[in-house]
């Protein structure tokens, strides 16, 4: 039975069971001027930006963009609301 993975960000379990987010869910909250890994990984999920691991003001603003468009207070931080719509989209 092959696993089906209908989005990059996304596995669907065999079973239906809910999403299971990957391992490059960030763990920890992330807001401007944070750099690491995590941060990129967040780039790279978020879209429209170069992944360099830094949390500057054009991530923020991009994320201030993405989560009023998906029905979140645009605060501008990465935290669990904004992990678990983004990661399941």
């Amino acid at each position: 039975f092959p696993v089906t993975i209908d989005k990059p960000n996304r596995a669907l379990s065999i079973l239906g069971e809910r999403d299971i987010p990957t391992s490059t869910q960030p763990r920890r909250t992330l807001r401007l001027g944070m750099r690491g890994p995590d941060v990129a990984e967040f780039q790279r999920a978020l879209g429209g930006l170069n992944p360099d691991g830094f949390f500057g003001p054009m991530t923020e603003r991009r994320l201030r963009e993405w989560q009023a468009a998906n029905g979140l207070t645009p605060d501008g931080i990465a935290g669990p609301n904004t992990f678990r719509v983004l990661f399941r989209t």
